[in-house]
């Protein structure tokens, strides 16, 4: 991928179904995704300043695609539920997710830190 398609991909990407295609076909193969209550802007914020820091100081191939999972109006249960999210679960919740091309999987990582940098 080159550097003008890479840099015109959103800083962070709100989950729908309409924009799952490419955020987990495209052409960044890890995602930072931050599960959070609607009106969340302190975990928003910081989300974005890291999506912006990783935009700005890795190569290309390091890239991380960071998205915004809204738990409060999110209609697909069972992308939640693939994630480990119901209704019950403390937010915000950062998750990781890496696509293994080799085995047509997907690996997913819970991420303790609140540090999203």
């Amino acid at each position: 991928m080159d550097w003008l398609n890479l840099n015109s991909l959103p800083l962070v990407t709100r989950y729908t179904p309409e924009t799952a295609y490419r955020l987990f076909a495209g052409p960044v193969p890890r995602q930072a995704l931050l599960f959070v209550s609607e009106g969340d802007q302190g975990a928003l914020q910081e989300f974005r300043e890291a999506g912006r820091q990783n935009r700005d100081e890795l190569l290309l191939e390091e890239r991380v695609m960071f998205a915004v999972v809204v738990v409060d109006s999110q209609q697909d249960t069972d992308f939640l539920a693939s994630f480990g999210v119901s209704s019950d679960t403390v937010l915000p919740r950062v998750m990781g997710s890496v696509l293994d091309i080799q085995n047509e999987s997907m690996l997913k990582y819970l991420m303790t830190s609140r540090d999203f940098t």
